[in-house]
């Protein structure tokens, strides 16, 4: 999968320097988002609105991305891919 170009202005970018203590490990709110929001789009595109006031269209700001809900999805796993190699390749 090609990779994903991402507008520097996003709340995802911005939130990618915030960090959160989730269960004991660090994490950024950014990255944590974006685990949630694949999660989400996922059900989504079997059929499932994670919660009542969900839109596809709040990810998409966020994220700065466009397309369907399944290209949303590919490129949200194209994100989370890219991530989690930066922060292996930062560990060695």
């Amino acid at each position: 999968m090609k990779k994903v170009k991402i507008s520097m202005d996003t709340q995802f970018v911005k939130d990618m320097s915030m960090i959160i203590d989730v269960d004991g490990v660090k994490v950024t709110v950014g990255f944590y988002n974006l685990i949630l929001s694949i999660r989400d789009v996922k059900m989504f595109c079997r059929g499932m609105k994670p919660y009542k006031e969900w839109r596809l269209k709040d990810v998409k700001e966020y994220f700065g991305i466009k397309g369907n809900k399944f290209t949303v999805a590919k490129q949200l796993q194209a994100i989370y891919d890219d991530a989690s190699d930066d922060s292996k390749k930062k560990e060695q």
